[in-house]
C-alpha cells in the first residue's frame, strides 16, 4: 500500500468489477431510499421499542413522555 508501484500500467487497474458494480448499485439505491423514505423500516420495530421503553419505564420509575405524531400548534 505505501510501497513502491509494482504495476507497470496503473490504468489498467480496476476498484470495482463488472460483479461488484452490479451488487453495489442496488446496495446504494437502498441506502438512499431509507434515508428518504425510513417509515417503512422503523414501522416495523415501532411495537418492539414501545415494549423495551415500558419495561424500562416500570423498572426506572421514569416518567412517561408522551410522543406525538402531530405538529405542535
Amino acid at each position: 500500500m505505501l510501497g513502491p508501484v509494482t504495476v507497470k500500467e496503473p490504468a489498467k487497474m480496476v476498484d470495482l468489477s463488472r460483479r461488484e458494480q452490479w451488487l453495489f448499485i442496488p446496495l446504494v439505491a437502498l441506502i438512499f431510499w431509507i434515508g428518504i423514505y425510513p417509515t417503512p423500516l422503523l414501522s416495523r420495530s415501532d411495537a418492539s421499542v414501545r415494549a423495551l421503553l415500558a419495561t424500562f419505564r416500570a423498572r426506572t420509575g421514569s416518567p412517561q413522555i408522551v410522543w406525538s405524531t402531530s405538529p405542535p400548534p
